[in-house]
């Protein structure tokens, strides 16, 4: 799922770059991306997550849905663990509505996980040069050639959904 990205060592005028991601020798399993992200999940909340086979581009709404994603179902569920799968995550973790019923939305927030950074690098549809990043990220997921994201995990869950 994660894998860190080729990081310049200088940039046009010689000097030194901070690299955006701390260097990783593996690229991590879906239960390891799970278990840094989502380290602390309070009791009764739960991450959400969609993972299909389909181009993207060609993928329908039922397949962006997602659903209640664990570290037991990231564990167990071939679509999580089959390598082959498109796989997405939200930042967030949720509660059940007031139906009972797991959803994605404002009103079930629990609390924020990652800060996540979209389209870095050089690709055709990177919008934020990969020389721009100065904070070191916590990881990077290499989203087509030539563009990342640039993931922080946070140490501390944020539960105040105002500040993200």
């Amino acid at each position: 799922m994660t894998k860190s990205i080729q990081n310049p060592t200088n940039n046009n005028n010689g000097s030194e770059q901070k690299p955006p991601v701390a260097e990783s020798k593996n690229t991590p399993t879906n239960v390891e991306f799970y278990d840094a992200v989502f380290h602390t999940i309070d009791d009764g909340a739960w991450a959400w997550g969609t993972a299909f086979t389909t181009i993207v581009d060609e993928s329908g709404p039922g397949e962006w849905k997602g659903s209640k994603l664990t570290r037991k179902i990231v564990e167990k569920n071939s679509r999580y663990i089959n390598g082959e799968n498109n796989t997405y995550y939200a930042i967030s973790s949720f509660k059940a509505g007031k139906d009972g019923k797991p959803h994605r939305r404002g009103n079930n927030f629990n609390a924020c996980h990652v800060i996540t950074m979209d389209d870095i690098g050089d690709g055709a549809s990177a919008k934020i040069p990969l020389d721009k990043v100065v904070l070191p990220g916590s990881f990077a997921i290499e989203t087509s050639p030539g563009n990342c994201q640039i993931g922080y995990i946070l140490s501390v869950p944020v539960h105040d959904a105002d500040l993200i």
